[in-house]
């Protein structure tokens, strides 16, 4: 469900910024509730439930997109039935990122996966091997065009036309990274973009992560049974306020078990003296171990420097 917050806060002093702690904070129904909010949570729940059963179960779960060794022609798409039916494929096709139309007699089984790959030969060739084998019936392709390295757009369309699923991916935050040899300097080991769950929406950048390729197979690397709050298109207005203007800050909060509340917290700083939520590494440790982890900053954590408000649905 999407729930959009609206918080207000008057405050008076100098030219100042806004700084949002740890993103924002929200409450699900399932661990703590008040009637009225869980009475408008459960019906929206309820309604998204009746759409989803008109809709078919098929979801892209798997993004290949960047192979990272140029010699092998790997990339795919993977499709997963959730449902708990069999799909008649027959007439679908991608809309846009790429050109695929599946062919007469293509089904995808309830709780299966397929894959529609640039080259099939090679991701049989990559990922078939000893008692390994995937199964022909479920490489599909080849397709026309490249899925573009640093994101796009992918549709998929039913046999009348109508958008099934939907993919606005992007290489890079909020996004993961690929493109890569996992370790380094190990050739054909690059990694996908892979959907934590296939209940999760794909549409929201923080449910998927990068992992090795797992054509017709469960993401198990990445999966997450218990999926956290998003939080996305967060505004402020203005942006940076004067002297006693009031601020409206606005986003949209989703949960599987509902929103019931979001809270916001916030500081007052003067500009350009943020406090930063992690303390710097001293350039000869970068040196010796460019991976070094940056420490957290414990007065960014001091939750004294905070004030705390509710925002209104």
């Amino acid at each position: 469900m999407s729930l959009l917050g609206y918080g207000r806060k008057h405050i008076c002093g100098s030219l100042f910024d806004i700084v949002c702690r740890r993103a924002l904070s929200l409450v699900s129904p399932a661990r703590e509730g008040a009637a009225a909010w869980c009475f408008r949570v459960a019906m929206v729940l309820v309604l998204l439930a009746l759409c989803a059963e008109a809709n078919a179960a098929v979801v892209i779960t798997e993004i290949h997109c960047n192979p990272d060794d140029e010699t092998e022609q790997v990339e795919f798409i993977e499709l997963h039935n959730s449902g708990a039916d069999a799909i008649d494929l027959y007439g679908w096709h991608f809309g846009s990122g790429l050109t695929y139309r599946f062919e007469f007699g293509t089904r995808l089984p309830a709780g299966e996966y397929l894959i529609v790959a640039e080259n099939p030969e090679h991701i049989h060739r990559k990922w078939s091997a000893g008692r390994f084998s995937l199964d022909r019936d479920r490489v599909l392709g080849p397709y026309e065009g490249r899925l573009d390295n640093d994101g796009e757009r992918i549709t998929l369309c039913n046999a009348e036309g109508d958008l099934v699923d939907e993919v606005d991916y992007a290489i890079g935050f909020p996004w993961p990274i690929v493109g890569s040899p996992v370790p380094r300097g190990t050739a054909g080991t690059g990694a996908s973009l892979q959907l934590v769950n296939p209940e999760a929406g794909n549409d929201v950048a923080s449910n998927w992560r990068s992992a090795a390729p797992s054509p017709l197979a469960p993401n198990s690397e990445v999966y997450r049974e218990n999926l956290p709050p998003y939080v996305g298109k967060v505004q402020c207005d203005p942006e940076q306020p004067l002297s006693g203007e009031s601020v409206t800050v606005t986003i949209e909060a989703t949960d599987a078990d509902g929103v019931i509340g979001v809270g916001l917290e916030y500081q007052v700083v003067l500009a350009g003296q943020y406090v930063p939520a992690r303390l710097p590494v001293a350039p000869s440790v970068l040196q010796s171990d460019p991976d070094t982890e940056p420490l957290k900053n414990p007065a960014y954590y001091n939750s004294t420097q905070w004030t705390q408000v509710f925002m209104m649905d």
